[in-house]
């Protein structure tokens, strides 16, 4: 019984999707409204929660050559969409279709919704006197509710409380269903070839931020050296912070109020400068534009807070190692950008052994976050906490530290006091 329960979660939560979900939802109920629409359609009303808005807002649409919006998504699966495709409803569509889509978007009112569920799409589509009105609540593909001027069609609303509905099995089922009674591997093969063509895309011919695509650059310059001695910068880094959560009896220095912030700040730019060959000047440089910049990032947030302060240190990191490659306050921006756009919201759950762990996952977001802006990749746009500046960037995350360190803080401590 139970593997029939497995079999039905994996096959109901590994689903072919064309495009970023969320968007994709919004074109869906779009195109399903549209399917009960009599008439032609001229305006549409948008009523969307939170989080939903924050996921589709500025990702780019399959097909589109860059192009983002809900309204678009809207008016694209509206117009063109394939309802009867689910998460495919707007794959193939060509670039006549898609401008048209875009001229329609002006017809487009987007709202919030103040629902409980925090995956809810509600679309109403107008025709003279005639509509259609659709809700997917919950999933991203569960059509709740269908209405038009003829009446109710469907209405299969569930309360809040029943969204994505906690997992009846544990690890020891997983494994055991995995390596001893799991059959239809065409299944994952299915989503093995799948995968790994949207894989072979980004690497062969590179998309947004290129994150991907830039590893494998090739050349011999500082970056490419700073990449190939990966390993040996994480070590250093991770060893420092080992002994310190272990109660070495050494002194470190802090910075900001942080022992940890004081060793993610130096040693990795130490380690760097060590692989690079960088003379001692050039070493010193770069560690006191790290201190800074931590300094300079944590003096926005209050000393204590609930989120980890060695993740926002390496802000610093980047910067310091921007230096040592050869770039500018220009390239350390870019740096600043790309680390922040990385590792923010990476929470603090206390002083311990683990954070050695923590150190490891943002001292290579800022090696890499370095090495991304001496290639001039960065963002473009605003987008989630990036602004259109390193130092607006930096004001936001501080904002969102400040409005949600009180009640992150609550919930953490009574998890480790429980």
């Amino acid at each position: 019984m139970k593997n029939l329960y497995l079999n039905e979660c994996l096959k109901q939560k590994v689903v072919e999707a064309c495009g970023c979900t969320e968007p994709i939802a919004i074109a869906y109920a779009s195109a399903v409204a549209a399917k009960y629409l009599k008439g032609v359609p001229q305006k549409v009303y948008l009523s969307i929660s939170p989080n939903v808005i924050k996921n589709a807002m500025i990702v780019c649409l399959p097909g589109t050559e860059g192009r983002f919006g809900i309204q678009l998504a809207s008016a694209m699966g509206l117009l063109y969409g394939n309802a009867d495709a689910c998460l495919n409803v707007i794959e193939g569509l060509s670039k006549e279709q898609i401008d048209e889509a875009e001229k329609f978007s002006s017809n487009v009112e987007l709202d919030f919704c103040p629902s409980p569920f925090v995956l809810y799409i509600e679309v109403k589509v107008t025709s003279g006197e005639h509509f259609s009105k659709v809700i997917i609540e919950g999933t991203h593909t569960n059509v709740a509710y269908i209405e038009n001027d003829s009446g109710v069609i469907s209405d299969t609303r569930t309360k809040p409380e029943d969204e994505n509905a906690k997992a009846d099995f544990d690890l020891e089922d997983i494994y055991k269903y995995s390596v001893s009674e799991f059959k239809d591997y065409d299944f994952i093969k299915k989503i093995i070839d799948i995968n790994s063509a949207m894989m072979d895309e980004g690497l062969k011919n590179g998309h947004g931020l290129c994150v991907g695509k830039c590893l494998d650059d090739g050349g011999d310059g500082k970056e490419e050296i700073l990449l190939k001695n990966l390993n040996y910068i994480l070590k250093c880094t991770t060893a420092s912070v080992d002994a310190r959560m272990a109660g070495v009896n050494l002194p470190v220095m802090s910075n900001s109020g942080s022992g940890n912030q004081g060793l993610v700040t130096t040693i990795p730019v130490i380690a760097a400068a060590k692989v690079l060959g960088s003379d001692t000047m050039t070493t010193y440089k770069a560690v006191l534009i790290s201190s800074l910049v931590t300094i300079y990032t944590k003096s926005k947030h209050n000393v204590l807070t609930a989120y980890c302060g060695a993740a926002l240190a390496t802000t610093g990191v980047s910067a310091g190692l921007v230096y040592l490659m050869g770039g500018g306050v220009n390239e350390i921006k870019k740096a600043v950008q790309n680390n922040i756009g990385n590792i923010f919201g990476i929470l603090c759950d206390g002083a311990k052994e683990t954070c050695a762990l923590k150190v490891a996952n943002c001292t290579f977001s800022a090696i890499y976050s370095a090495y991304l802006a001496i290639k001039n990749r960065y963002p473009h746009i605003k987008e989630g906490v990036i602004s259109d500046s390193a130092e607006k960037t930096l004001d936001n995350v501080a904002r969102l530290s400040k409005e949600t360190s009180s009640y992150l803080d609550a919930a953490l401590l009574k998890i480790m006091l429980e």
